[in-house]
């Protein structure tokens, strides 16, 4: 049992919330299983779960009640690793709100309440919350497992990397522009854990050109400014050498799940489906109705379904061609620098306020910082100014639709949507829209 409990403040009850998730044994092999779909029983795996030696013994616990930046892949992946390689304890240094036990892992978590029935604290952690990192960290140990169950060497040097460059795309958007990650993703530790996912994935691709190593330059030449500035990494503009993903051995024509397969470097994917064919790669002005995603620098553009080319300083924009980062649209149709200060007057004629930089056009007032809300509530044109989604929901119909954690169900047309890089994948029996959503998986793509 916990060594230690939360205290409540005086006069306050100590509430304590717990969820429990089914653990399936411990040794190498029935962690494999496990990560292949089998269930299996054994022996514990790890008495309690434990951080890694560079983490305090509580960081697990931490990541998942707390949005301070720890993310997950630092003493989850440690431990899932272990567990993974037939590990048959850790170091208990500390108790943490997570604990082992005969029926499963158990995750507690604590609010005060006032011993006054009509005043109550507020909980430490909303269910939503909870919910978003509990999803982080199964992806991250299911990826992680899955890893561990390949060459001993390669999977080391792959875990390595994916958790280097997992750390350097979420550190480098969260740097960037904090409203790009409250725009794109719950938290850190939700970036990091889909990034971590995506990036094992691809390495494990048949006839991937990626590698490790390849990983390894990258997430070093995503940290350096200097080679690549916030708004063309925002954007995926520019890109360095040496994060261009290198092209694979698959012919078009062929299955394919990642774009780093094929020989076009192009995986066309038609959305809600696992799998796609490698095909040359799209051009400004072709049709992405049926695309998951147009070509790495491309955006497909909902007000005509057509991939398109960000515009640079200068060049026509409009409402179906969008201008690069740091730019603004004017009413001339003409792509300028966007504003960047505070209550800057943004009339219709001009440039707008740069989003990135925290700011929307406030028509009464001027730049004002971006209106973020959450699932459920009203967005869009709202009093004067853009009101925003937060954690990657959807504006559906003037309303966030929520996003939903791997494995969750979603909806293409309806939401709940999936937070990029997962996918809403259809599932046969739920009807023409709705499916769960996932990670990509090469494997399933033969």
């Amino acid at each position: 049992m916990l060594s230690s409990r939360p205290q409540g403040a005086m006069g306050a009850l100590l509430v304590e919330s717990r969820l429990t998730i089914p653990w399936f044994g411990s040794a190498r092999s029935a962690a494999c299983r496990w990560a292949s779909g089998e269930l299996s029983s054994g022996g514990p795996c790890t008495p309690y779960f434990f951080g890694s030696a560079e983490l305090p013994a509580d960081a697990l616990g931490d990541a998942l009640t707390e949005t301070d930046g720890l993310g997950i892949t630092g003493a989850v992946l440690a431990v899932a690793v272990a567990c993974a390689a037939g590990a048959s304890s850790w170091p208990a240094q500390a108790a943490t709100p997570i604990r082992k036990t005969n029926a499963g892992f158990i995750i507690s978590t604590y609010s005060t309440r006032s011993e006054s029935p009509d005043a109550r604290l507020p909980s430490r952690l909303s269910t939503t919350s909870l919910m978003h990192r509990l999803a982080s960290f199964l992806v991250a140990f299911t990826a992680a497992v899955s890893v561990a169950c390949s060459s001993n060497n390669e999977s080391s040097a792959d875990m390595a990397a994916c958790t280097d460059i997992a750390n350097a795309r979420c550190s480098r958007i969260a740097s960037c522009s904090s409203a790009a990650m409250t725009y794109r993703f719950p938290d850190m530790g939700t970036c990091e854990s889909l990034f971590l996912a995506s990036c094992l994935g691809a390495l494990a691709a048949p006839s991937a050109g990626v590698t490790s190593a390849w990983e390894e330059t990258c997430s070093q030449t995503i940290a350096n400014a200097n080679v690549w500035s916030c708004d063309d990494f925002l954007f995926n503009q520019n890109i360095p050498a040496a994060c261009v993903v290198p092209a694979g051995t698959v012919a078009s024509g062929a299955p394919c799940a990642f774009d780093t397969q094929c020989e076009s470097s192009f995986c066309a994917i038609v959305p809600g489906s696992a799998c796609g064919t490698c095909a040359a790669a799209t051009q400004p002005g072709d049709s992405c109705a049926h695309l998951a995603a147009c070509a790495t620098t491309q955006t497909c553009e909902a007000s005509n379904m057509q991939c398109v080319a960000f515009a640079a300083l200068g060049q026509a924009c409009g409402t179906s061609q969008p201008c690069a980062g740091g730019l603004s649209c004017t009413g001339g149709g003409m792509c300028e620098p966007a504003l960047t200060t505070v209550k800057a007057d943004c009339p219709t004629s001009g440039p707008g306020c740069d989003f990135d930089q925290d700011l929307t056009c406030n028509q009464q007032s001027g730049c004002e910082p971006v209106p973020f809300v959450g699932a459920g509530q009203p967005c869009g044109y709202i009093q004067y100014e853009t009101v925003s989604c937060e954690g990657g929901a959807q504006c559906i119909a003037s309303v966030c639709a929520a996003a939903a954690p791997v494995g969750q169900p979603c909806d293409l047309v309806s939401g709940p949507v999936c937070i990029a890089p997962s996918r809403c994948i259809l599932s046969a029996d739920a009807g023409a829209t709705k499916g769960t959503c996932q990670i990509s998986d090469a494997t399933k793509c033969q």
